[in-house]
């Protein structure tokens, strides 16, 4: 028998006594088993935050996700439990990011003044305001407003994760849960309402083809920063900016559906 046959037989004999017979070791096991996919995740979250969030809170908020994914997990269903825990560390570390309250105030305040000034101008001009304009208009400099764009982007998700909302058993569906595989039944969106489907749907299909790209490499294919700027060969700054104001104008789409 090969060692990949081996580790699967291994891993549903784990599954089983876990589940099935209430098995605490098994449990713990299988935790220390699937716990190289929250350095995976972290690794890739962690390329989008500012550099004052710290990567040992990441991994603590996304061994939390994992141990939940666990519990909660059915291996009768046939699905692989990567598949499954992804989505569920990745939006545990959100959550307590959002929970941590780890933007300053100060940052908080830019952002509010970035969106002020992207209302103002897109009346003012009769069409969005270009990067250029906005960052004269409130007057940084790039590279300041590069890093603001970066938080604009993270503040978005964390609202868009609460806008997105609650699934039917009352799971908590993150974005990357609302980009499925064609091809893979993701576990989360069959519990999301129907009319939610269709705003996000709607939400999405409205952006420019660019941001709607990236947010389909962003959370759909799993694609860091880097690996973006590559695929569309812009710098990795760019592409911050990018995402910052596709989420943002994804949950400005949300909000107006919601009306």
């Amino acid at each position: 028998m090969s060692k990949a046959a081996e580790e699967n037989l291994n891993l549903e004999d784990l599954w089983f006594r876990y589940k099935r017979k209430g098995d605490n070791a098994a449990r713990k096991q299988l935790i220390v088993h699937f716990a190289p996919l929250v350095n995976y995740v972290v690794g890739r979250l962690a390329m989008g935050l500012p550099s004052y969030v710290d990567r040992d809170d990441l991994l603590s908020y996304g061994v939390i996700g994992l141990m939940d994914a666990v519990s909660k997990f059915e291996p009768e269903r046939g699905l692989k439990f990567e598949t499954y825990a992804i989505p569920r560390i990745r939006g545990s570390i959100i959550d307590g990011l959002r929970k941590a309250d780890w933007v300053p105030r100060r940052t908080r305040e830019k952002v509010k003044r970035y969106e002020k000034a992207y209302v103002e101008l897109t009346a003012a001009l009769g069409r969005e305001p270009t990067d250029e304009e906005l960052q004269q208009e409130l007057n940084m400099s790039e590279p300041q407003y590069h890093k603001l764009m970066t938080e604009v982007g993270w503040l978005s998700l964390q609202s868009l994760d609460e806008l997105i909302g609650i699934g039917k058993e009352g799971e908590e569906v993150s974005l990357a849960e609302m980009l499925p595989d064609e091809d893979t039944p993701q576990p989360g969106v069959n519990l999301l309402q129907e009319e939610e489907l269709k705003n996000l749907a709607q939400a999405i299909a409205a952006l420019p083809q660019r941001e709607k790209f990236v947010i389909s490499l962003y959370y759909y294919n799993g694609l860091t920063v880097k690996e973006i700027s590559q695929v569309l060969e812009v710098s990795e700054p760019r592409v911050s900016q990018i995402h910052g104001k596709a989420l943002l104008r994804l949950r400005r789409n949300l909000l107006q559906l919601r009306e």
